[in-house]
């Protein structure tokens, strides 16, 4: 079965580098330019993502800025996606990018029309997948806990101006991990 790739990359949490959380994005805090940029690593990993999501799986589509095009145009790299969509993450401007840097993917993952596979500019499937995956309405890599900085604080949601947790949300309940999410079920992609 062939199955459209969705791939986000949101430059906003770049600009707000500064304040990013998490050990992880020291590489970025470090650096210098006001434009948009990564390391040759992430460029290298986006490649191999996209290019073996083609090979042994299907089309891909790509979301991301004007930054983040100009960025692919620069380093010759529009070519990998069979569609780009500029415009949506252009228009998502009410988050504080810093606090919510994977809300850019959640945005779009809730805009696309489904059936589609989701996965992070640095995940690699290098087979087609199995076909327990399209099993599901929603399949996803694991569950997490909650920990450390990388989560918001119960202070930090009650920030969100465009949502609020309904009434018997914990703070502390196990949490999709979105390096990978496959979605078929129109409901659950408009709540998340």
């Amino acid at each position: 079965m062939k199955m459209k790739g969705v791939f986000v990359n949101w430059t906003k949490p770049y600009v707000e580098r500064k304040r990013l959380r998490g050990h992880a994005f020291k590489v970025y805090r470090d650096m210098k330019s006001d434009l948009y940029t990564t390391t040759d690593e992430e460029i290298l990993y986006t490649i191999l993502s996209v290019g073996y999501w083609k090979k042994f799986n299907g089309p891909t589509k790509l979301y991301t800025d004007k930054d983040g095009f100009k960025y692919y145009v620069k380093n010759n790299m529009v070519d990998l996606w069979d569609e780009i969509d500029v415009n949506t993450l252009e228009n998502y401007t009410d988050v504080d990018a810093a606090q919510f840097w994977t809300s850019g993917k959640s945005y779009c993952i809730g805009k696309e029309e489904g059936p589609f596979c989701f996965m992070d500019l640095d995940l690699m499937v290098r087979q087609k997948l199995p076909d327990w995956v399209f099993d599901s309405d929603v399949t996803i890599p694991y569950w997490e806990i909650p920990r450390g900085y990388y989560y918001p604080t119960k202070e930090q949601y009650s920030e969100i101006k465009h949502w609020s947790p309904p009434e018997d949300y914990s703070y502390k309940m196990l949490v999709p991990n979105t390096s990978f999410l496959y979605m078929n079920n129109k409901k659950v992609q408009s709540e998340y």
